[in-house]
C-alpha cells in the first residue's frame, strides 16, 4: 500500500468520557481552535524557546501565536528538504472554497505563512477546490470516506514543484487521502503531508511537539478469489 510521510505539530484530544483533561490537553485544544479561526475561550501559556519564560496568549493576541507556529512549520520543512529545495504547498480547501473561485480560503492563508517560514523555494498553489460548498468536516457526523471526498474535488492545474499537502487538522485523514489520490491519479503524487493538529482519542505523553508517521493513500486490493465467483 502506497504511503507518504506526514508530520504534525500537536495532538488534538477529542475524547471526553472517562478522561480527566490535563493542562496540556486544553492548551493543544486551544491551539487547534485558534488555527481554525475559532474562539479559544480563555488563555494558555507556552514556552516557545528553550530557556525562555512562558508566553501567555488569549483571544486578543492568539493569532500572533498562530503566525509563530506556522512559521516554525515552514522552518521544519526547510530542514527536512534542505537549502535550495523547491516545494509546492497545496492546501486542502475549506468547505466553502468552491471552484472556480480564486478567492483565498483560510488554509491557503495558513499555507502562505508556512511558505514564509520556509523561505525562498516554497510556493503556495491552491490547486484543489470543491465542486460545491459543503459542511465543515470537523462539524459533520458519520463515517468519512476518501472516495466520497475525492468525487467532490476538482484539480485546477499542475503543481510547479514537489508537492507538500497541507491541512490545518487531520481528523480521520479522509480529506488528505482524497487530495493525495486526486493529485497522484493526475500524475503528481505528493511527496509528503503536514498538518498543525492530529486528532487523538487518548492522552499522549506530549500533546504539543513534533510528531510524524505515514499516511496511507494507496487503494488496497481485496483478494476474494477463494469465493470462486
Amino acid at each position: 500500500m502506497s504511503t507518504i510521510p506526514i508530520s504534525w505539530a500537536c495532538w488534538y484530544l477529542t475524547e471526553v468520557e472517562g478522561i480527566e483533561w490535563r493542562d496540556m490537553d486544553y492548551t493543544a485544544w486551544k491551539i487547534v481552535k485558534a488555527v481554525k479561526g475559532e474562539p479559544i475561550k480563555g488563555h494558555f501559556e507556552i514556552i516557545m524557546s528553550a530557556g525562555k519564560q512562558p508566553r501567555r496568549f488569549d483571544q486578543g493576541n492568539v493569532q500572533e501565536f498562530v503566525q509563530e507556529l506556522t512559521g516554525a512549520i515552514g522552518r521544519k520543512l526547510r530542514k527536512t528538504y534542505g537549502d535550495g529545495s523547491k516545494i509546492s504547498l497545496v492546501p486542502i480547501p475549506n468547505s466553502d472554497a468552491v471552484a472556480p473561485s480564486a478567492v483565498a480560503c483560510r488554509t491557503d492563508e495558513l499555507a502562505k505563512q508556512i511558505a514564509g517560514g520556509f523561505g525562498d523555494g516554497a510556493v503556495v498553489e491552491p490547486l484543489i477546490r470543491w465542486k460545491a460548498a459543503r459542511s465543515p468536516q470537523h462539524k459533520s457526523a458519520g463515517r468519512r470516506y476518501p472516495d466520497q471526498f475525492q468525487e467532490q474535488m476538482i484539480l485546477l492545474g499542475k503543481p510547479k514543484h514537489s508537492v507538500v499537502l497541507f491541512d490545518d487538522v487531520m481528523t480521520s485523514g479522509s480529506q488528505l487521502i482524497a487530495g493525495a489520490r486526486l493529485l497522484a491519479e493526475a500524475g503528481y503524487q505528493p511527496a509528503r503531508a503536514i498538518v498543525v493538529g492530529r486528532v487523538t482519542k487518548t492522552q499522549e505523553e506530549k500533546m504539543v511537539g513534533w510528531g510524524s508517521g505515514e499516511l496511507r493513500i494507496g487503494r488496497e486490493t481485496i483478494d476474494a478469489s477463494d469465493i470462486e465467483f
